[in-house]
């Protein structure tokens, strides 16, 4: 349970900052898919209005940190940011910007806001640099590398001040598709793969999605949304004892670059079925999973509109997250032992 169970899909961010700002004020705060038009951007400038010490923001747009920073420093000038540039896309830059963070002074990171995703819903099948699907690397490859690479640090949070959080921003599309193993860039049609790796094609056809294909790109996002749970899991089982805790949570439907490449026609019925929030709204859950002192000790938590949910059973399924963390390392070319 979280500490306001008032709060909503309604919820503001600028409340959640100012009801934990005991919990901001002095941390050094890293936040990856900045950008001022989508939630990390705001949740950055929402944070900076309760004095970090620091806040690390991370984009594979120089442009992008850059115009969030001048709103931060003309707002709240005492706060100190730091441009990171990544792109989750690619496991060569996830490892340079990764090299940087870990030569950064500061010994800790107190908290790691992973917030960068893609969602691009046109029919055409993308690949990233590396052969993989586009959705599963950026959702949770580049993900799973840069947390594990820079993990040593928010470890060292936690030793030294008794807390420190990672936060991933995931998804409510996770139950439409557990993860493929036997087919991890979707590739093949829903009926070709083990019964327990199908898509839910009930939910698709409410939704009004084509599933006539063998690539259907809500398909490709809900896996990779599934893995990023997953992996949250078992890396908060792993670190428990460290003082350091993992979430993940859905923000809610907000239209912000996330969306760049998708259309109301790309969506589906779920165009006009959900509640679209603000970039306020949509930022909220964010900061009430990373700074909610009723989080505290608690990992595995799953939250939508501020207040703890429940995943689908195969995106907290341990066996699969064991199975699915060996699949990160061969996909990364190394080996993780925490």
């Amino acid at each position: 349970m979280t500490s306001h169970t008032e709060y909503g899909e309604k919820t503001n961010a600028s409340e959640v900052v100012e009801a934990f700002s005991g919990q901001i004020k002095g941390k050094t705060i890293l936040i990856t898919g900045i950008g001022p038009a989508g939630i990390g951007g705001e949740a950055a400038t929402a944070i900076a209005s309760q004095g970090p010490a620091l806040l690390i923001l991370a984009s594979r747009t120089l442009s992008k940190i850059e115009a969030v920073a001048e709103v931060i420093k003309t707002s709240y000038p005492t706060v100190a940011t730091r441009a990171l540039v990544v792109d989750f896309a690619s496991i060569k830059s996830v490892r340079e910007a990764a090299a940087k963070v870990t030569a950064y002074p500061e010994p800790t990171i107190d908290i790691f806001i992973h917030n960068a995703g893609l969602m691009d819903l046109r029919q055409e099948h993308r690949m990233s640099v590396d052969g993989i699907d586009e959705h599963l690397a950026v959702n949770f490859v580049g993900g799973f590398l840069f947390t594990n690479l820079i993990l040593n640090k928010i470890v060292e949070a936690g030793r030294i001040k008794g807390e420190a959080r990672i936060v991933i921003v995931a998804s409510s599309a996770s139950p439409i598709s557990p993860i493929r193993f036997h087919d991890l860039n979707v590739e093949k049609a829903a009926t070709d793969v083990p019964e327990e790796e199908r898509p839910n094609l009930t939910i698709l056809e409410q939704l009004r999605i084509p599933t006539d294909t063998k690539y259907i790109p809500f398909v490709a996002y809900g896996q990779s949304k599934t893995a990023s749970i997953l992996f949250a899991v078992l890396l908060g089982e792993l670190l428990k004892g460290k003082g350091v805790t993992v979430n993940t949570l859905h923000p809610g439907a907000i239209r912000t670059e996330l969306q760049r490449t998708t259309t109301d026609k790309d969506l589906g019925a779920s165009a006009t079925m959900m509640y679209w929030k603000t970039l306020s709204q949509g930022a909220s859950t964010t900061l009430v999973a990373a700074f909610d002192p009723a989080l505290k000790d608690k990992s595995g938590v799953y939250l939508e509109d501020c207040q703890v949910k429940q995943a689908m059973p195969f995106a907290t399924d341990l066996t699969i997250a064991k199975k699915l963390w060996k699949v990160g390392e061969e996909l990364v070319g190394q080996r993780f032992d925490i």
